[in-house]
């Protein structure tokens, strides 16, 4: 029997288990609508805006865990659903969006048009980079394989949201199920999905039961994957047998109790100081679910957790891939599979580290905050009311909280979240409005729960006209509206970057806030006011005790910080610079500092010198080109057709190291110095560390800094240690002619293929045993030399430095700031004998009494 194309796609979904279609009415949606209607297993929920439905999509899927359907009409109808889309996108919730559109021979349709039909415009292309699949359906017969084809793709692998595109006659033409064509995954996307070994589970296994037995401090990081995978229970199995601490992030924030002995909380830029203090003293940090974005390490990864080994577990590959952290081992896996697996093998690793227990129990008490505001005077601090009113919900209460960023960030401060309770954001795109749309998807997705909502004054305009939809419906929502007069973290931002200049952030700056009374009053919703803590905890009661929908008002100090966050400093040219989220704003006592901290920190001792990047110029980042062979005449008299510098140019390739391979990697296995010879400086980058032949562009600005900053006249004299071929020394030569220059370097070979210009200057000697007089130099240079001497010859090689000099001395030095680095450069240059993070650095120049300059180059500038 033939059926119309409309009720074919509604019947399809509901069998899916798609019930609630989420949308607002239009002329090309109006037949979808209509089969939703007729359907007596479905049902419609229709907004008053579409950014408001689409965000109701959003959190109904995220609440069930399985797919959500929003209907939009064509044009406007389908643009202004984009803001929940994105968020589903960047939230990886796997939802449908069913847009009507035009006829299908009146749509665009791959032509160099703008538009076609009636509303008309070309949505599917707008859409494609944030979902997985996106479609416009031409064929009566391809209905069936789009379907299946758009639900592949958004519960498979990483779920994410898919758009088909539904033209009228689409819709309202009649089709036969018989003629029906079914999709079928091809060997590609297969691939791309399969089903991980045995063997592999085996290998992820062995990595992490390896990775644990040699940690001392290890921590998990749960994120909203382990959600999406339904592996919670699995995780938390797991988390209980092995008695790691964790920290959750936002989006996971409900999956576990507050009140777990292991529990951190959230980590991040406005997380809770207990969670980041954790990871960062962490030796060991396995990422499940979560690809560790910027808000969680900052914008500065070589400084988060630096003494810690990071494993990531995560189903999106592209997420390890592009990680801006140094992993340790990138997993990709399905966690349910790999949790699964550990669970059938019995994983046996248990934490039994008292100390780091006694560091855990020290943390958790660092993320009650909101107590300390319960005496507080100027109207209501919501830390403290978020954490009493959390105190009083039980199991039938869940939590919607609007994007605005300052109810965020007290939220997750604040809320002691108990078994059963869920927490809904649209976390990673946070937009003001999302709050009351997305409650009443929580509604729809549990009808037995009371949904408590809360919602700056700013963000309330955004979405306020779906307050009817509330009303009329007697939605068991209380909404407490947080009224600070304004966009409270926009005016901190304004207040921390830019020296207090506030504009559209409060009333008398431009910014038009509503009046909430008459707002609820308009809206035939009760109403109540809060204006201090007096007595709280009895208003607090009597307020949830209602059995209709209210609007609470709850006047905030607009002076009130979001507190703890991330901490900045300016350097000497007025630049902002983000701090470590060990030590948030506002700043810990020292002493308490210190009693958190399990490594000792040396960054307090003071050198003589001054920590100083005159290397700033020297191009790091190189990709090896093929190297063209030019034919150099090695005697520029000779030939004066070619300038020497440029015919050796021409041959030049890059100048730092690679992995050390074959008979090469044998010399350095052997350590004897005295084989840096022609395969060492010439190689091949793919043979060895090779590349030192001469091009202005490494050393140019090196010396013109060097020459300026110690202001080096002809008078001056200037000793390079390690100066391979003498590049840095002729170029600063060339900038102070008559300049009295001295190189040593313990290759033979470099000193007799060095630039013959300064050739006669330059001798083979060891930094540790120096032939000169004392106090004869104006400046020594060191570049990187010292990484190349054994630990324990470091302080006689830096007492030769000091002893040779008369004024100056500037040395650098390959170091890490993370552990990551130091496992990442071990693998990258193995000539190096001493390679050390910052501190241990710091002890060898104090110890040495070391009184010159310093500057450590990282990893990250020189791969």
């Amino acid at each position: 029997m033939p059926i119309k194309g409309s009720d074919f796609i509604i019947d399809f979904l509901q069998k899916k288990g798609c019930e609630k279609f989420f949308g607002v009415t239009g002329g090309a949606a109006v037949h979808l609508f209509d089969s939703v209607e007729k359907n007596p297993k479905t049902e419609a929920i229709y907004f008053n805006h579409e950014q408001s439905a689409s965000f109701a999509v959003n959190s109904y899927s995220r609440y069930k865990n399985k797919i959500g359907v929003g209907i939009f009409t064509t044009g406007p109808g389908a643009t202004n659903s984009l803001t929940g889309l994105s968020a589903a996108w960047l939230d990886s919730i796997p939802c449908i969006f069913l847009s009507g559109q035009a006829r299908t021979d009146q749509t665009i349709n791959g032509r160099n048009l703008r538009q076609v039909g009636t509303q008309e415009i070309d949505i599917v292309s707008m859409v494609r980079s944030v979902t997985k699949y996106a479609k416009t359906i031409y064929s009566l017969e391809n209905l069936q394989y789009e379907l299946q084809k758009a639900i592949y793709y958004a519960t498979t692998g990483r779920p994410g949201p898919v758009w088909l595109d539904i033209p009228g006659d689409i819709g309202w033409s009649f089709i036969k199920i018989k003629d029906q064509l079914s999709f079928y995954p091809s060997k590609e996307e297969i691939k791309k999905y399969s089903t991980v070994s045995n063997k592999l589970l085996n290998k992820f296994s062995k990595i992490l039961n390896t990775s644990l037995l040699n940690s001392s401090r290890p921590i998990i990081v749960a994120g909203y994957g382990i959600r999406l995978s339904n592996a919670d229970l699995l995780v938390k199995k797991f988390i209980k047998s092995t008695k790691i601490p964790y920290v959750v992030t936002w989006s996971n924030f409900d999956a576990f109790d507050s009140e777990d002995k292991l529990n951190l909380g959230c980590p991040g830029i406005a997380g809770h100081r207990g969670a980041n203090l954790a990871l960062h003293n962490s030796d060991l940090i396995i990422a499940i679910g979560s690809h560790l974005n910027s808000s969680i390490i900052t914008v500065r990864p070589n400084s988060f957790a630096p003494n810690a080994k990071i494993i990531m577990i995560d189903i999106d590959k592209n997420e390890i891939n592009n990680s801006s952290l140094k992993l340790t081992h990138g997993i990709n896996c399905d966690i349910n599979k790999l949790f699964s697996h550990l669970a059938k093998t019995k994983f046996n690793y248990k934490n039994t580290n008292k100390e780091w227990f006694q560091y855990i129990s020290k943390y958790q008490k660092q993320n009650l905050i909101a107590l300390g505001y319960k005496k507080n005077k100027d109207k209501i601090n919501s830390y403290y009311f978020q954490h009493v009113l959390s105190e009083l919900l039980d199991k039938s209460y869940s939590y919607v909280i609007d994007g605005g960023g300052t109810i965020v960030y007290s939220s997750f401060q604040s809320l002691r979240v108990k078994s059963k309770q869920r927490v809904i954001l649209s976390t990673s795109l946070c937009s003001m409005g999302s709050g009351i749309p997305e409650s009443i998807g929580v509604h729809y997705a549990d009808k037995t729960k009371k949904i408590v909502c809360f919602i700056g004054d700013g963000s309330l305009p955004f979405n306020v006209q779906e307050l009817q939809l509330i009303s009329n419906i007697k939605m068991p929502i209380i909404i407490f509206v947080f009224n600070n007069n304004g966009y409270t973290s926009i005016k901190s931002t304004q207040n921390e970057f830019l020296d207090k200049r506030f504009c559209g952030s409060t009333p008398n700056t431009g910014l038009h806030l509503l009046d909430i009374k008459k707002i609820s009053k308009a809206f035939n919703l009760k109403y109540k006011l809060l204006t201090s803590q007096s007595g709280l905890h009895n208003k607090l009661k009597e307020i949830i005790s209602e059995k209709t929908p209210i609007i609470c008002e709850v006047l905030v100090s607009e002076n009130q910080e979001i507190v703890p966050r991330q901490g900045f400093s300016k350097d000497n040219n007025g630049k902002s610079l983000p701090l470590g989220l060990d030590d948030m704003y506002p700043y810990l006592n020292r002493s308490l500092y210190n009693s958190l901290t399990t490594t000792k920190s040396v960054d307090d001792i003071k050198l003589r010198g001054k920590e100083l990047n005159l290397m700033k110029t020297y191009p790091y980042v190189k990709k090896v080109g093929n190297r063209i062979p030019v034919k150099a005449n090695l005697n520029p008299v000779k030939d004066k057709r070619r300038d020497f510098d440029k015919d050796l140019m021409l041959n030049s390739h890059c100048e730092s190291g690679t992995i050390l391979v074959g008979s090469l990697l044998d010399q350095f296995i052997l350590e004897d110095t005295g084989k840096f010879s022609k395969s060492y400086f010439d190689g091949k980058r793919s043979e060895g560390y090779g590349g030192y032949y001469y091009n202005p562009k490494f050393f140019e600005g090196v010396a013109k800094d060097i020459v300026e900053y110690y202001k080096i006249t002809k008078k001056s004299k200037v000793l390079e240690i390690g100066c391979a071929k003498g590049f840095l020394l002729y170029e600063i030569r060339k900038l102070v002619p008559g300049v009295s220059i001295t190189g040593i370097d313990i290759s033979k070979y470099a000193i007799e293929n060095a630039h013959p210009k300064i050739k006669r200057y330059l001798r083979t000697a060891c930094v540790t045993k120096l032939p000169y007089k004392d106090k004869e130099f104006d400046l020594v240079i060191s570049i990187n030399t010292l990484n190349e001497i054994s630990e324990t010859l470091l302080p006689k090689a830096i007492q030769e430095i000091e002893r040779v000099k008369k004024t100056h001395s500037y040395i650098t030095f390959a170091g890490a700031r993370n552990v990551r680095d130091l496992d990442k450069y071990n693998s990258w240059n193995v000539s190096a004998k001493s390679y050390f993070s910052i501190n241990p650095w710091k002890r060898i120049l104090m110890n040495s009494s070391y009184s010159g300059d310093y500057f450590m180059a990282d990893i990250e500038g020189m791969h």
